[in-house]
This record gives C-alpha cells, sequence and structure tokens, in this order.
C-alpha cells in the first residue's frame, strides 16, 4: 500500500488585512444625545470623535497605503510623516473644515525605547521619550499647517498610547 502525501493548502488568498479593511465599527457612539436643542452638535461633535478614534486605529498601516485610502475616502491635504532616528510616525489630513493629526502608537523596539524613557525633561515637565518623539516631528507638522485653507477651523489630534502621548504634548503647544 503507497501512502500519498496530505495535498498541501493553499494560503496564497490569506493575508492579514489592513487596518482600513476593519475600521471600528460606528455603533461606538451609538447611544443617543440629550434630547435638547444642542442634539445635532452632539451629533456633529461625536462624528469628529469618531473619526479621530478611526484614524487612530488606522495609523498603524503603511503611510503609503493610508495616504492612498484616506484620498480615496474624500480626506484632502494628506501628509505622512515619518522620522526614523525617533521612529515617530503620523498622519495629517483634513476633511471638510477639519485638520485631523494622528500619530502611531507603538509598534517597534526604538518606540518602546522612548516608552520607556520616563525621565521629566524639557519645560514644561513632560515624559523625555514622548518629548522627543514630539519634537522630532513638529516642525513637519507646523508646516503643513501653514498650508491648510482658512476654511479649516477645528484641528482633531489623536493617538493611541505612545501616539496619545505625543498627541497630548501637541495639544499643550
Amino acid at each position: 500500500m503507497k501512502i500519498q502525501p496530505a495535498p498541501v493548502p493553499d494560503f496564497a488568498h490569506l493575508r492579514p488585512l489592513k487596518a482600513t479593511e476593519i475600521l471600528p465599527p460606528a455603533g461606538i457612539f451609538a447611544s443617543s444625545p440629550p434630547a435638547n436643542s444642542d442634539e445635532d452638535i452632539h451629533k456633529d461633535t461625536r462624528d469628529l470623535i469618531l473619526r479621530g478614534l478611526q484614524l487612530s486605529f488606522v495609523i498603524y498601516d503603511p503611510l503609503d497605503h493610508l495616504a492612498v485610502e484616506l484620498k480615496r475616502a474624500g480626506y484632502t491635504h494628506i501628509q505622512p510623516i515619518n522620522v526614523r532616528w525617533t521612529g515617530t510616525q503620523a498622519l495629517c489630513c483634513v476633511r471638510g473644515e477639519t485638520a485631523y493629526i494622528v500619530f502611531r502608537g507603538s509598534a517597534s523596539l526604538l518606540d518602546w525605547l522612548l516608552d520607556f524613557c520616563f525621565i521629566p525633561f524639557y519645560w514644561p515637565l513632560s515624559h523625555f521619550g514622548f518629548g522627543t518623539a514630539w519634537r522630532s516631528v513638529r516642525s513637519k507638522i507646523r508646516n503643513w499647517q501653514k498650508t491648510l485653507p482658512p476654511m479649516v477651523t477645528h484641528t482633531i489630534l489623536s493617538g493611541h498610547s505612545l501616539g496619545g502621548g505625543i498627541a497630548t504634548l501637541a495639544a499643550l503647544e
């Protein structure tokens, strides 16, 4: 009796999903706002927050892929930022009257090293690693902001983990 080898499954069709393919569900903010005359304002605020959260999620995608996907989704003034010496990645974009500045969180060994550099430094006193990461992208973000049209009246800063720390320092400035 001859033993036949088992067929080798074809996994070529399987690939990791990009975050832009699995955005967090819009139901995160499904609860209804308080019933009052400001109901539309609450809905608009929730929509802005949801977009900021979604961008904090998708910032882990490769920046070139993300820029293409955001352009397809109607975003403009898209500026990916990648500073190799700190590993800091950010993405700036505009949708409607709102500018979004999103910082990627810890995704590499260099990011984790920045996370652990928690000695207070800079002025005002802040986390050394977060401050170093923010200062490495600050001039690029400020230059991008100078190119924005006057219709942009809001700015949303977001990020997760290390990105949230950088976003907080950016907001202070």
